[in-house]
């Protein structure tokens, strides 16, 4: 334990020091420097010798990518046309409205407290988008979504004949 000792050197840097605990009788050797701890002056040491060296090197990796991507444009030239970028695409399943009624309700939410945004027509083609859990509908839980976040529609009502993903 080297803080606190009484009569501790003073002055900007004395070089290691051997301390003498009272009751343990242990031995210790402390660098100290002018009112700082030991851990600190290491801390700060470490700092002023690590800092520069990693602004070193984050300052000249950009140039270093820079030189290496025009070093591959130099090698390589780029065809006339590029490659299209493909968007994400979205598979959207169709389903048919299955309803007794005339209309099925489009909820803005998975579940019959949500409000009412739409209606789609019995018999009618609907894409579906993913599914997911909500309120009971005759014992259906899942509701699908529809694409564009357009709505949900229960389960129950619309035939899919396939796998639909969850949201």
């Amino acid at each position: 334990m080297c803080r606190d000792v009484p009569g501790r050197p003073r002055g900007r840097r004395t070089g290691m020091v051997t301390v003498r605990h009272g009751k343990t009788g242990r031995r210790d050797r402390c660098s100290w420097s002018r009112d700082r701890q030991p851990e600190v002056s290491m801390i700060r040491r470490a700092l002023k010798s690590v800092l520069p060296a990693a602004a070193a090197v984050l300052a000249l990796l950009p140039v270093t990518a820079g030189a290496a991507a025009a070093s591959t444009v130099a090698a390589h030239p780029v065809a006339a046309v590029a490659a299209p970028h493909h968007a994400r695409t979205h598979h959207y399943l169709n389903g048919r409205v299955a309803t007794r009624h005339g209309r099925l309700n489009v909820r803005s939410g998975p579940g019959t407290r949500y409000r009412v945004v739409g209606h789609r027509d019995a018999r009618r083609l609907i894409s579906v988008s993913c599914k997911s859990e909500g309120s009971r509908v005759h014992g259906n839980r899942l509701w699908y979504r529809l694409p564009n976040h357009r709505g949900y529609v229960s389960a129950h009502y619309v035939r899919t004949g396939r796998y639909v993903p969850w949201c």
